[in-house]
């Protein structure tokens, strides 16, 4: 239990670190009072690792205001509120708008990845690195979905990939 709390720890201070100063969506054009994860039937993720993700403003890579917008949504649906079925309707809008949203393809794994739909997840990791292969946090993500997924070496090896491309990830 303290692993999981640590690593879920471990994953905010990355990525409020890395981040800096990161984006929230309006709260006005969301639900006031959203109900539990639960009650939406978004299933929360209960073993391994819950994981979410944030992005500075100069760090989203797509040119389209509405894509954005959807995605940060969909941010804030997943990270928020923990209703991630919701979420993935935001991320697919965005993506249909711009395929190559490389941002958008990486929330929707984590949303995937916390849902435990982890084929899917990495399905959506391998498309951002093919758009981004140089993204660090990307290949350490991958690396924690393949963990969870039992896939131990070949997240070794996302996680030693992630390291060579920035050394604040260090070694698993």
């Amino acid at each position: 239990m303290r692993r999981l709390v640590f690593f879920g720890i471990l994953f905010l201070v990355l990525f409020a670190g890395l981040c800096g100063g990161c984006i929230v969506q309006d709260s006005n054009s969301l639900p006031r009072n959203p109900s539990p994860a639960g009650a939406t039937g978004s299933p929360v993720y209960s073993g391994g690792t819950a994981m979410a993700v944030a992005y500075k403003g100069d760090e989203i890579s797509t040119d389209s205001p509405v894509a954005r917008e959807r995605f940060l949504t969909g941010l804030t649906y997943s990270t928020r509120y923990a209703r991630y079925n919701e979420s993935l309707s935001y991320f697919d809008e965005a993506l249909l708008i711009d395929q190559n949203f490389s941002q958008a393809w990486v929330a929707k794994a984590v949303a995937l990845h916390n849902m435990k739909r982890f084929e899917e997840a990495i399905a959506c990791y391998n498309r951002a690195l093919f758009i981004s292969p140089d993204d660090a946090g990307t290949w350490y993500l991958k690396g924690v979905t393949l963990h969870d997924s039992g896939n131990v070496e070949e997240s070794a090896a996302c996680y030693r990939r992630a390291a060579e491309l920035d050394p604040r990830y260090g070694t698993r």
